[in-house]
């Protein structure tokens, strides 16, 4: 198959990511995407199960869950889109990271690397990309923290107002 394509196809920076997406293990890949389809839809169940149960001890739920379910997908959709844009741009970084660390770590380029002194050159390299690799994470995780903790923080808040209603009404003798 890759012999139909023209070398310049092969020169192009965008091809290449291409390539190396296309030899990952897309089987894996298609067994991971099953796996979390599965994964969701149990717990849409289960949340929908629950749901009807405090629905019949706490009708006014509805009016929390309503408008904050829709909010809450929609945030964990665009960590999403911005994880898979984030991997994405990085995979000519993590080939030039795969090739700096087999590079350093084959026995028989160890001799090359000393005489040429390389070895600083190659390790600040791989150390420069693996950081950026880091830092993107870490913002990307931070930002995963704060919106899930805003959620579950009025999630809780509302919950503790409406389980006080139902022990205030359940006082009262109604």
């Amino acid at each position: 198959h890759l012999f139909r394509f023209k070398m310049e196809f092969f020169d192009d920076p965008d091809s290449m990511d291409l390539l190396s997406r296309a030899k990952q293990n897309t089987g894996q890949h298609a067994a991971m995407f099953l796996s979390h389809i599965i994964d969701a839809m149990t717990n849409l169940i289960m949340a929908a199960a629950i749901l009807m149960v405090l629905v019949a001890i706490e009708p006014l739920i509805l009016l929390v869950t309503v408008p904050f379910t829709p909010l809450y997908f929609w945030f964990r959709w665009r960590i999403a889109v911005d994880r898979y844009n984030l991997n994405k741009s990085r995979e000519t970084k993590h080939r030039w990271s795969y090739y700096y660390g087999a590079l350093m770590t084959s026995r028989l380029r160890v001799p090359e690397i000393r005489i040429l002194r390389l070895a600083d050159m190659l390790t600040d390299r791989y150390r420069s990309i693996i950081q950026s690799f880091i830092d993107a994470d870490r913002k990307i995780q931070g930002r995963i923290f704060k919106g899930t903790s805003l959620f579950a923080f009025f999630a809780l808040l509302i919950n503790f107002g409406l389980w006080g209603n139902v022990i205030w009404r359940a006082l009262q003798g109604s």
